[in-house]
């Protein structure tokens, strides 16, 4: 019996004791298609992705046999019709690839050529970008910018300084003895040279004991020293010469806190808080004062107002209250 692969074209003489039941599957040898092959009707079907499709004009209704499921193996009673079985090639077509995967196939044959001239332009930009870092390291050039830049940098701020100690010193030349010995007291004041610094603020004071800078920096430094009762004298100095100074109050109140003496440090402090009643601090240093008395109540009321301004040691405080 004449075959005809309805897919590929090929053509085949199968005998005809191959063909003793009613349908019979066989594979094609060229495009292995499995077709069912029926003597009765000399109809084939061709089994495609586990359905069955009609490739005959004699017969459109499908098969009784079922079709093959989607990957399974070939079945038993199927035959592979390969180019050793005798057929009739001159009344075959030509043979042609199938229409299935002939698009696809251009279209990944195009985006691996795509893929491949990209990387090669990645790779030579690579290498090219890589040789001339490599020549600008040796020729050092890098480095001599950098070398430029810092001098560059030095010069400056070597000009800097000499024009600030030119402005310092004709400032100096300006000065009075109290500004003298004040401005040379903050100096020894901030480089924590605090024995220096308490002779410049005497000077200060023996050359204007009029003025209440020099007094408050003093007792400044008698509070560092815990020499309270030096600084409380300063601070009753200083807020005799100016009574709405609100830092020298809080100052005095701490001195008196810490000298023991709680009522007067509560009314220095009643000043500061007069003064400025968002200050925190006062509020907390009033409460330890109120604490060591053992008013209680007024303790946790003022530790809660510094805690409501923001003084963080006021919150912690508070809550060990409670």
């Amino acid at each position: 019996m004449k075959v005809v692969c309805p897919v590929c074209g090929k053509t085949y003489r199968i005998p005809e004791e191959k063909l003793a039941a009613g349908v019979v599957k066989a594979r094609c040898g060229q495009c292995r298609s499995i077709l069912n092959i029926s003597k009765e009707t000399g109809t084939i079907l061709v089994e495609e992705r586990g359905s069955v499709l009609s490739t005959s004009h004699q017969d459109e209704s499908p098969p009784d046999t079922a079709a093959e499921p989607q990957g399974s193996s070939t079945p038993a009673d199927s035959r592979v019709i390969d180019e050793t079985d005798s057929r009739d090639d001159s009344t075959a077509p030509p043979s042609r690839p199938s229409p299935v995967y002939s698009g696809s196939a251009t279209e990944q044959g195009e985006k691996d050529y795509k893929a491949i001239v990209i990387f090669v332009l990645a790779l030579a930009a690579l290498v090219v970008v890589s040789v001339l870092g490599v020549r600008s390291c040796e020729r050092g050039a890098t480095f001599k910018q950098f070398w430029s830049s810092s001098r560059l940098n030095t010069f400056f701020e070597k000009g800097s300084a000499f024009l600030s100690n030119k402005h310092r010193e004709k400032q100096f030349e300006k000065m009075t003895p109290f500004q003298r010995h004040l401005a040379q007291g903050h100096r020894y004041f901030r480089d924590k040279k605090y024995d220096e610094a308490l002779k410049q603020y005497n000077l200060a004071i023996r050359s204007d004991p009029d003025k209440y800078e020099a007094y408050y920096w003093r007792g400044q430094l008698f509070v560092l020293r815990k020499e309270y009762e030096k600084a409380i004298q300063d601070m009753s100095r200083v807020l005799e010469l100016n009574p709405s100074y609100r830092q020298a109050h809080r100052t005095l109140g701490w001195a008196y806190c810490e000298a023991g003496r709680y009522d007067e440090a509560i009314q220095a402090l009643d000043r500061s808080i007069d003064l400025d009643p968002k200050d925190g601090w006062t509020f907390y240093e009033r409460g330890l004062c109120y604490y060591k008395k053992g008013n209680l109540a007024a303790a946790v009321r003022d530790v809660k107002t510094a805690c409501d301004l923001g003084y963080k040691p006021g919150c912690e405080v508070y809550r060990r209250y409670q």
